[in-house]
C-alpha cells in the first residue's frame, strides 16, 4: 500500500505539473523574492496580493522587509500554503498575511494596491478581464518573466539581477 500510495502521488504531482497554465514553483529564489518588492516600490500602505504564491516568501518580505500594510497569497499546493502560513506564524505577521489553497480566478483581489504573478503568459492573458474588473484604478501588477500578451503590453520591462519584471497599472 505505502508503494501504491507512493505511485499515485506521484502520478498527481505529474498530472498538476501538464495542467494548462501551471507554473511550477522554484525554490530557490534569493531572500529578495524574484525583485519584485523593491523594483514594483513595494512599502507603507500597500496590501500586496501574489497569484501563484507558493511558499510566501514575496508576500513574506513585502510585510516584513518592505513594511507593507499586509497581503495574501493564492496557490494550487497545499503543503506550499500550508508552509506559507507557517513562515507567517513564526515571522509574527499572521494576522496580516494569509495564504489559501484557491482559484485564482474566483480570489477577491480588489483589495490590492499590488498584485504579483509567477504564471504562464498564456494564465496572464486569461486573468486580464478579471483585473481589469476587479482591481481600482492605480494598482500595480507586476510579473516576473512572462508577459500578458501583445493585446496588453507592458507600461515598462526591466531585467533586475538576471530576471525580467514586466509592470502594469490599472
Amino acid at each position: 500500500l505505502k508503494r501504491l500510495d507512493k505511485v499515485r502521488s506521484r502520478y498527481d504531482e505529474l498530472t498538476r505539473l501538464h495542467t494548462p497554465g501551471y507554473v511550477r514553483t522554484v525554490r530557490a529564489f534569493s531572500a529578495d523574492p524574484w525583485h519584485h518588492v523593491p523594483a514594483a516600490g513595494i512599502g507603507p500602505g500597500d496590501y500586496v496580493v501574489d497569484l501563484g504564491s507558493g511558499d510566501g516568501r514575496l508576500v513574506l518580505t513585502a510585510v516584513n522587509r518592505y513594511k507593507a500594510k499586509g497581503g495574501f497569497g493564492v496557490d494550487i499546493e497545499a503543503p506550499l500554503v500550508a508552509q506559507a502560513n507557517e513562515s507567517a506564524r513564526k515571522e509574527g505577521v499572521a494576522d496580516r498575511v494569509q495564504f489559501h489553497v484557491r482559484d485564482l480566478f474566483e480570489t477577491d483581489v480588489s483589495q490590492a494596491s499590488v498584485v504579483t504573478l509567477y504564471l504562464l503568459q498564456s494564465l496572464n492573458e486569461k486573468l486580464i478581464p478579471k483585473l481589469n474588473k476587479d482591481l481600482k484604478p492605480g494598482t500595480r501588477i507586476v510579473s516576473q518573466t512572462f508577459s500578458m500578451g501583445d493585446k496588453y503590453p507592458p507600461e515598462k520591462t526591466v531585467e533586475v539581477n538576471g530576471r525580467r519584471l514586466h509592470f502594469w497599472t490599472i
